[in-house]
């Protein structure tokens, strides 16, 4: 289960319940991928300005999921999340577009990437959506 909307405590104690007191210790747990995608996902939402209404987990039993749907002044967008540095295309990702006819699916990743992915699929770095925001 995903739940939006963290705060730096949750993160802390979770993080600390996990046994992790320090980030060389987070590069290397196998909760690292989930710990990223929750942090990159809130950090999406509020710069998003989207409210609770508007931000959703899309999936499909067994097949497509999408990490973050956003509903944005008649916009659809879509936010994968991967701790990665080299992403690719997913079928997944594929189908959100077309079964939702998104206006675009980000592919989110640490750093300060930013190039195309495929035709409506871009590789955005955090740290470049944090310094560019997300457009209206």
């Amino acid at each position: 289960m995903r739940v939006f909307g963290y705060s730096e405590w949750v993160w802390r104690h979770w993080h600390r319940l996990l046994g992790i007191a320090a980030m060389e210790q987070m590069v290397t747990h196998p909760k690292l991928g989930a710990s990223w995608e929750g942090f990159a996902l809130e950090q999406i939402i509020r710069l998003s300005g989207a409210d609770e209404q508007e931000v959703f987990f899309w999936g499909v039993h067994n097949q497509a999921e999408l990490d973050l749907l956003v509903f944005r002044k008649g916009w659809r967008m879509g936010y994968e999340v991967k701790y990665s540095d080299a992403p690719r295309v997913t079928t997944s990702q594929t189908q959100a577009l077309e079964l939702l006819g998104l206006e675009s699916l980000t592919v989110v990743i640490p750093g300060d990437a930013d190039y195309p992915l495929a035709d409506k699929i871009r590789v955005a770095g955090l740290n470049r959506i944090v310094a560019d925001g997300i457009p209206d």
